[in-house]
């Protein structure tokens, strides 16, 4: 009984890993079947699929934006100190 039980546990790891992505996708279908409501049915679920791919790279490209601006900033600070440093010099 307790070998059973180990392959339950084994399943169950990835039934958990697939829910995490289907949590991700639904929240992006509530948002859009409203707005495709007089669409054809299957035509909705390919807008669906096609609106997660755009949100996939456009919060990639948001937070490459954001790793310029820290590296930017990142550097700009050291130079400061540095300047701050040899002050009195």
């Amino acid at each position: 009984m307790r070998f059973d039980m180990r392959f339950m546990r084994f399943d169950m790891r990835f039934m958990r890993f697939d829910m995490r992505f289907m949590r991700f996708d639904m929240r992006f279908m509530r948002f859009d079947m409203r707005f495709m409501r007089f669409m054809r049915f299957d035509m909705r679920f390919d807008m669906r699929f096609h609106m997660r791919f755009h949100m996939r790279f456009y919060m990639s490209f948001i937070s490459l934006q954001t790793l310029v601006i820290r590296v930017n900033l990142y550097i700009k600070g050291s130079k400061i100190s540095f300047i701050e440093d040899n002050y009195e010099l």
